[in-house]
């Protein structure tokens, strides 16, 4: 049996090492992605070359801004900007914004209506600013928003589980997604990474963009809450266009021919902080 799961290991090997170098660094790109950290050991088994080759491949990407390299390994730029410190740095980064966003939000809850709210820090200000007579259903994969949603008597909380991801606070991977495919809801709360005006919304990580992509095609409407600093931006995954889109709320610093295109795109744009969000 071990000589067998040893052909099969090297078979897989060769290969993996028969692919080009761009190839290759596409492979290593999605493993480490989808683990947010991953040893140099592990990704030379995975690949079946060199650990040497991997720290050039590594190197590469880091150069791109893809992963950083630890000592042994790699960790993703993602898993970096969700670690502990950097959690609590993410909320207080924009707060007034993303809070201004958030109560301009409040009014889109429709009482008695099944809601979605992703793992953003934004829509857990929404989350936060929930109102305490609110009634109705909210479907979470993030646990600092199931904290903040279970205050409420009247509201019935449905945490979809699956794999922990202690960067994020939430859970992903394939059985969240598996279990968001059952699921239908009214409106769907979500953020972004970025919004391209030709790609639409971005995410950093491909697992987060799947969760988004699944749980917009199951609802009625998605809201995204997305402030200033997202437009124009890029990421590496693509989750929607934005005319898949309902309604997009961002703040008052948003520059004025950004949130026009948007508007041209299909999308209704709410500015928080402004009298008017709707074109004369």
């Amino acid at each position: 049996m071990e000589d067998g799961l040893r052909n099969t290991s090297s078979v897989a090997g060769e290969r993996v090492n028969r692919l080009l170098p761009a190839q290759r660094k596409l492979h290593l790109t999605r493993l480490v992605t989808e683990a947010d950290v991953f040893t140099l050991d592990a990704l030379a088994r995975k690949l079946g070359v060199s650990t040497q080759t991997i720290r050039r491949d590594l190197a590469h990407l880091e150069r791109q801004g893809l992963v950083r390299r630890t000592y042994g390994g790699a960790i993703t730029r993602e898993a970096l900007d969700w670690s502990e410190p950097a959690f609590i740095a993410r909320e207080a980064t924009w707060a007034v914004e993303k809070r201004a966003i958030a109560q301009t939000a409040v009014a889109s809850l429709r009482r008695g209506e099944i809601v979605f709210f992703d793992a953003s820090t934004t829509v857990l200000t929404l989350a936060r600013l929930l109102p305490d007579d609110w009634q109705g259903e909210i479907i979470v994969t993030s646990l600092p928003a199931a904290v903040e949603v279970s205050r409420h008597p009247g509201v019935q909380l449905l945490v979809v589980g699956g794999e922990f991801r202690f960067s994020s606070r939430s859970f992903g991977g394939p059985l969240t997604e598996e279990l968001l495919q059952r699921l239908c809801v009214g409106t769907a709360y979500i953020s972004a990474r970025g919004i391209d005006l030709r790609r639409g919304l971005m995410e950093a990580h491909g697992g987060e963009a799947a969760l988004k992509r699944i749980i917009m095609g199951n609802a009625e409407r998605t809201i995204a809450l997305v402030d200033s600093s997202k437009l124009g931006v890029t990421a590496t995954h693509r989750i929607a266009p934005l005319s898949a889109v309902h309604t997009l709320i961002t703040d008052s610093r948003a520059p004025a021919d950004i949130v026009a295109a948007m508007r041209n795109q299909g999308p209704e744009v709410l500015v928080a902080g402004k009298g008017a969000n709707r074109p004369e």
